[in-house]
């Protein structure tokens, strides 16, 4: 991914995080890289061969003595993951015609999914979290 690209691509998030309801991400860190590093891969369950195509994460830490498995609890830390080069790769890529439209609906898509898991929502109940906003 070029300079420019990533710089395309961070506006167009910043305009779709402008878009979501207000304190959707005021509690957790949103961390925007190209893609996801070795560490994270291993925790996701994924190989090298999958790391182009992960659109994003999400990231769940657990206190001390409580297991993942604990029953959220709203004062868990968690961090949310966006990756650009699985998103434009999902997107079509920056060659199309429509390339900002596709890929700002991606970054949007793949966005709200992922906070959709802070509530325990999972991905078939996102689009139905989503609507109540």
């Amino acid at each position: 991914m070029t300079d420019a690209e990533r710089e395309l691509f961070d506006v167009l998030l910043e305009q779709v995080i402008e878009d979501l309801p207000a304190g959707s991400l005021d509690t957790m860190p949103l961390i925007v890289d190209d893609l996801p590093d070795e560490e994270l891969l291993s925790v996701l369950e994924k190989s090298a061969e999958d790391q182009g195509s992960i659109c994003g994460a999400f990231q769940r830490f657990p206190r001390r003595g409580r297991s993942m498995l604990t029953p959220y609890r709203p004062e868990t830390p968690c961090q949310v993951y966006l990756f650009r080069e699985g998103i434009v790769h999902k997107a079509g890529g920056w060659l199309l015609d429509d390339a900002d439209t596709r890929i700002a609906e991606q970054i949007r898509s793949t966005l709200r999914e992922q906070i959709a898991h802070r509530f325990e929502k999972e991905e078939d109940d996102a689009t139905k979290f989503w609507r109540a906003f």
